[in-house]
């Protein structure tokens, strides 16, 4: 979406426009408007991916029990459609390109275990 936005590409496509609209509103740090009247947006896969991406660190979604919680809660989730953490991981990067700073120092804790930070910003 956004590297449409950049190049001033339309994205005309009518089952992607709330989804479309919905990234945006986020991005801006606004609530989805079914979110505004306290209401559920609308399930779609494409956005069940992205609530997942924005939330949940990347090994807890290979947790059986969260899987199985997912499928419980919507009947149209298949299991194939449960992202793994390298398609989540994947997902992250291309969101966060020129958004990731690398912060590295030298300190141990008490067990002597080396420490280092990636922050995405």
């Amino acid at each position: 979406v956004e590297a449409c936005d950049n190049a001033q590409v339309k994205i005309t496509a009518k089952c992607a426009t709330a989804q479309v609209e919905a990234w945006r509103r986020r991005q801006r740090g606004q609530p989805d408007v079914a979110q505004a009247d306290n209401s559920r947006p609308q399930f779609t896969k494409e956005l069940f991916v992205d609530y997942i991406t924005e939330w949940i660190p990347l090994r807890v979604i290979e947790n059986p029990q969260l899987r199985n919680i997912f499928l419980l809660l919507h009947s149209e989730l298949h299991e194939k459609d449960i992202p793994g953490r390298t398609t989540i991981r994947t997902r992250v990067g291309e969101n966060a390109v020129g958004s990731i700073s690398f912060t590295m120092d030298m300190w141990t804790d008490p067990f002597l275990l080396p420490l280092s930070c990636i922050k995405m910003v």
